[in-house]
């Protein structure tokens, strides 16, 4: 048996967080040899260096390439991604991989699937077909990923249909469910008294997470979110912040993190970590403890495995495909404040809801099955369906 080259690409903490389940199984494959490689902010002091969850994981990293964002403006993200192709053309001009393995919708990730694309090497794209149209990058990024890559994996009916609606062939779309969530099940979560030593906080009381990521056209109202933790925590109510990605506009928001950084109930935790994360999810789903705030994927993707409320903020995860637990509330102070008092003392069940996210089984055995697919499918020539 001809063992395959396969290369894995992470430029954040969340397409690791997303892609690891996986990424775990191919480094223990028979089928393939795989080699990952990390970038942005895996690296970056300034977002707390999640390298080191990825260490703490016992993940194999091939090569860390590592390229300081100077500034949030343009001019420093574009000088990133030509420095990100040049250093990823030569590994693929050197490992001759057989496929390439990219996740989600970060721009950097479309920036190597143009490299991979040039080379002529086939493309297996995660978590394509999903929807985010409040004026970020991302949906221009995924939908282009999508139409560069050979093979789909969808995390959901609604996405598989978008991809079948953007032209792609129904045998090279795999729905797969979320990966993340069938490493829940693996997993041992920490207890209450674990994550007070872990974050060294009384976690006592109604606990908020909150997450919020840059949107080009929220920028004027950003303030209004501050201004409705700030509000909150004076009444009592803990918040850990989480630090924002690195699209363009988060210097903005770090900026008022910082503002925040002095208030008695405000914590900031760059990054939590997953098994952290799910942790506080769990305690603060299972107790009717609090909820969660903010724009991020992750709100709308996990949390409601663990019965966790959630106040999805403006336009960024609009028409994602959302669960009961999902509150939507525009970026006012006022609406903010109101929608946190009706919902936080609530308590619905809503574990016994379908999960459309959910699939325990379905990235079992998947290095064998995209092997199969090799062999019996042309990777490289793609029929236009549309």
């Amino acid at each position: 048996m001809v063992k395959r080259k396969i290369i894995f690409f992470s430029g954040s903490r969340a397409e690791y967080y997303i892609q690891s389940p996986i990424l775990r199984q191919f480094q223990n494959s028979k089928k393939f040899d795989s080699y990952f490689i990390i970038s942005g902010s895996h690296t970056s002091k300034s977002f707390g260096k999640t390298i080191n969850f990825v260490k703490r994981d016992k993940i194999k990293i091939y090569r860390k390439i590592i390229i300081e964002i100077t500034s949030n403006k343009n001019f420093g993200l574009g000088n990133y991604v030509l420095k990100l192709q040049k250093e990823i053309t030569k590994i693929f001009l050197n490992l001759k991989p057989d496929l390439i393995f990219l996740t989600s919708d970060r721009f950097e990730t479309l920036s190597v699937a143009l490299v991979a694309h040039l080379l002529n090497i086939p493309i297996i794209h995660l978590e394509g077909g999903d929807v985010t149209e409040g004026g970020t990058l991302d949906d221009n990024s995924r939908h282009a990923i999508t139409k560069l890559a050979s093979l789909h994996l969808v995390t959901n009916y609604d996405s598989e249909k978008r991809v079948l609606r953007l032209g792609e062939e129904k045998n090279r779309i795999v729905n797969i469910g979320f990966p993340p969530l069938s490493k829940i099940i693996k997993n041992k979560l920490y207890s209450k008294s674990q994550i007070e030593k872990k974050i060294n906080l009384n976690i006592d009381g109604k606990l908020i997470i909150f997450t919020y990521h840059p949107v080009p056209n929220e920028l004027n109202s950003q303030r209004e979110i501050f201004d409705a933790i700030s509000f909150l925590s004076k009444k009592g109510f803990k918040f850990i912040i989480t630090y924002p990605n690195f699209d363009p506009g988060y210097k903005n928001i770090l900026k008022k993190i910082e503002s925040l950084k002095h208030h008695k109930n405000v914590y900031v935790i760059k990054n939590l970590g997953q098994k952290l994360y799910f942790s506080l999810l769990n305690y603060i789903g299972k107790n009717n403890k609090g909820l969660c705030i903010g724009n991020s994927s992750s709100g709308i993707k996990e949390t409601m495995f663990f019965n966790c409320k959630v106040i999805n903020l403006g336009t960024r995860q609009k028409s994602r495909f959302k669960t009961k637990n999902i509150y939507e509330c525009r970026i006012n102070k006022k609406k903010i404040i109101n929608l946190f008092y009706n919902i936080i003392n609530k308590n619905i069940d809503y574990s016994k809801l379908k999960n459309p996210y959910f699939s325990s089984k379905k990235i079992q055995n998947l290095d064998r099955k995209i092997y199969k697919k090799l062999k019996n499918l042309d990777f490289k020539i793609k029929k236009i369906t549309y």
